[in-house]
């Protein structure tokens, strides 16, 4: 993941700042929101600990992602939580997503999970090829090694 692909922006800390705030807001009304849908089922632990999974593994990302702004350089991050997954962010978000369905129960959650998944399939290829652009074999390398959505916990 290097933090430059996004938008052809330049500027590493206003990406950090932008993911963070849209982060937050984004877990600001998902929260708000799966609340207020809450339901007491059985499904409730283990929503909470998708959602736990969920926080822990943006957070990781996040932390990886600002070393760039410490040694500002155009390199693919493959440290941390990218050794095991090419995509944590994206993976964190649909944990959410399909904690929200689990805690909740909701047909419209459902549908709001399933369309982020749609989404993401067809992002995550984009931005791939971008990435294969800029980084070539390297990143090739690095695709063939680490799993795009589903984490490698085992390392080897």
């Amino acid at each position: 993941m290097c933090v430059k692909h996004y938008f052809g922006i330049a500027d590493k800390k206003i990406v950090i700042y932008a993911h963070s705030i849209v982060g937050t807001l984004y877990l600001v009304s998902f929260i708000t929101l799966t609340f207020s849908l809450l339901k007491i089922t059985y499904f409730l632990l283990p929503a909470a600990v998708m959602t736990l999974m969920g926080v822990w593994i943006a957070y990781s990302a996040l932390i990886h992602l600002r070393t760039q702004l410490v040694k500002p350089e155009d390199r693919i991050v493959t440290s941390g939580i990218y050794a095991r997954i090419r995509h944590p962010l994206y993976f964190s978000m649909l944990l959410f997503a399909y904690s929200a369905v689990l805690a909740t129960l909701s047909l419209e959650l459902v549908v709001y999970a399933l369309s982020v998944t749609f989404i993401y399939a067809i992002i995550i290829p984009l931005e791939e090829r971008e990435l294969l652009k800029r980084f070539g074999k390297e990143y090739e390398r690095y695709k063939n090694k680490v799993p795009a959505i589903l984490p490698r916990w085992k390392s080897g």
